[in-house]
Order: C-alpha cells, then sequence, then structure tokens
C-alpha cells in the first residue's frame, strides 16, 4: 500500500482502512464477480473516499486557522476538524469490517484493532458532544456577528 503522510491519526487510520478495503474487494470474488463490481461496495467506497476527504479538508482548514491567530476561530476549527475527523473513521472502520466479514476481526490485519480504536478517539482530547457544542457555539457566534444591527 502506499499513502501520504497525512497529519492527523484520524485521517492515516481512514486512509489505512479505505487501503486495506480496496484491495480487498478488488481481489475477493463472490458469485463470479469481484466485490469490487456490486454497486452497494462501489457505492460504500465511495462513502469512505469522501469521507476521508472532506476530513481532510477540514483538517487543512484548522491547521489554516490556526495560523491566522484568531483564538476563537482556532479552537471552533479545532473542534469541526476533530468532530469531523472521528465520525469519518468511525464509519470507514464499520464499512471495512463490514466487507471483510469475519476475517475483519483477525488480529493478522490492523482493521480490529483500529476499528475498537475508533471508539478511543471520539473520547480523547474531548469527547464528540463537546465537540459539537464548540461547534454550534460558533455557528451561533458567527450568525450573531452576521446579523447584528448596524
Amino acid at each position: 500500500m502506499h499513502f501520504e503522510l497525512p497529519d492527523d491519526l484520524r485521517i492515516l487510520q481512514g486512509r489505512v482502512l479505505l487501503d486495506y478495503a480496496l484491495e480487498h474487494v478488488s481481489a475477493r470474488e463472490t458469485f463470479g464477480r469481484k466485490l469490487r463490481d456490486h454497486q452497494g461496495i462501489e457505492w460504500q467506497i465511495a462513502d469512505m473516499a469522501s469521507a476521508l476527504h472532506a476530513a481532510r479538508l477540514v483538517a487543512y482548514e484548522a491547521a489554516w486557522c490556526y495560523d491566522q491567530g484568531d483564538a476563537a476561530a482556532r479552537t471552533a476549527a479545532a473542534a469541526l476538524s476533530k468532530y469531523t475527523g472521528a465520525d469519518m473513521v468511525q464509519r470507514v472502520a464499520d464499512m471495512t469490517m463490514q466487507m471483510f466479514g469475519g476475517a475483519g476481526y483477525s488480529r493478522d490485519l490492523p482493521i480490529e484493532r483500529i476499528w475498537r480504536e475508533t471508539r478511543v478517539v471520539r473520547i480523547l482530547d474531548g469527547t464528540s458532544e463537546i465537540m459539537r457544542q464548540i461547534i454550534a457555539r460558533d455557528a451561533f457566534r458567527r450568525h450573531d456577528r452576521w446579523n447584528a444591527p448596524i
């Protein structure tokens, strides 16, 4: 497998899982067809790739906000990045585990370990609920600023 090293553990885990899923569905056959040729699998791969791409873009935006120095924007962007990345890696791990079936639980592959770790990712450095609260408060702050009387 080849992938660029992203800055975020969640993005790295998502990329590793997507690569395993792509390799597996390209090699595995069912009913005389490769798994990758089934429309439902294509949709899952598209969902995984889209979620991974979105999480990467949100992480880059958070890094940009950090460089700009606005503490409120930086905090909100970091919360959005953590929440988006944690949600992405959990969904990608679930879909990868589903594609592998019972083999996904094998400790021979990192899928089972990453799948377990995705739960912890949603708790470390602030729970997903706290990240959602920060994101919502920032949305209200922006709304109030844009709609302030002149």
